[in-house]
């Protein structure tokens, strides 16, 4: 898909996911009075305002908020990931398919509004909790090249395709974690447990791999410092 017919089907999903929390506040608005699912609803609404905003400064406020609302009910944890979700395609889409190697330092870091959202999706689980079914943040097809996804808690997130090149995973938990395709030169998973990831197709020159947790469960250190005999083929 060319770059022009990416932006408008990410424009696309990011409009439904915003209907489709604008209508589950419509219909729990009108089943319940409850004080506490009206300031729910405010913050929701107050967040949606915000992310169309030119202010950069704004749009990072509005994912604030939706971190707050994040914590409350199930349907509104699944909206909020899938509105943040559809916040970091529409602002980091890959453009190209990133066969070129390149030093670090030469590629760009996330836009300061997406490496905030990333960082609040990844810490949504801070007290041990996983990401319930169609809650799964879906990251495919980005580019999140230097990316700092420190301790991020990511089980189950699809990165398929994405470019990663030089990101920061250290000590994330990406179990089961979908990274099939990715672009993942010179990403470091010191600390990382990838148990159940799948990494199939993925491009692995450079990484690191210190006290790694393989996806087949393994040790990196036990395997010469290396994970990649030990991807998952499931």
């Amino acid at each position: 898909m060319n770059g022009k017919g990416s932006f408008f089907v990410e424009l696309g999903t990011l409009i439904v996911a915003v209907v489709t929390m604008f209508l589950s506040i419509f219909t729990y608005g009108n089943t319940s009075g409850l004080e506490e699912k009206k300031q729910t609803n405010e913050r929701f609404l107050a967040s949606l305002e915000r992310l169309g905003s030119k202010s950069m400064a704004v749009r990072m406020g509005a994912m604030y908020i939706l971190e707050g609302v994040n914590k409350e009910k199930d349907s509104d944890r699944k909206a909020a990931v899938e509105i943040m979700s559809a916040f970091i395609r529409y602002h980091q889409p890959r453009k190209t398919r990133a066969n070129k190697e390149a030093k670090c330092g030469s590629l760009a870091r996330p836009k300061t509004d997406v490496q905030t959202t990333a960082t609040i999706l990844g810490r949504r689980n801070t007290k041990g909790e996983h990401f319930g079914v169609g809650e799964q943040p879906e990251l495919h097809d980005t580019a999140l090249t230097r990316i700092d996804l420190h301790k991020a808690q990511l089980d189950k997130a699809d990165f398929t395709d994405s470019d990663l090149r030089c990101a920061r995973f250290v000590g994330a938990h990406l179990r089961k974690t979908v990274l099939v395709g990715a672009f993942l030169q010179r990403a470091n998973f010191s600390d990382a447990d990838l148990t159940g990831a799948k990494l199939q197709y993925a491009r692995l020159s450079g990484v690191i791999w210190r006290n790694t947790t393989c996806p087949d469960g393994t040790n990196s250190d036990t395997a010469s410092n290396t994970c990649e005999i030990h991807l998952s083929t499931h």
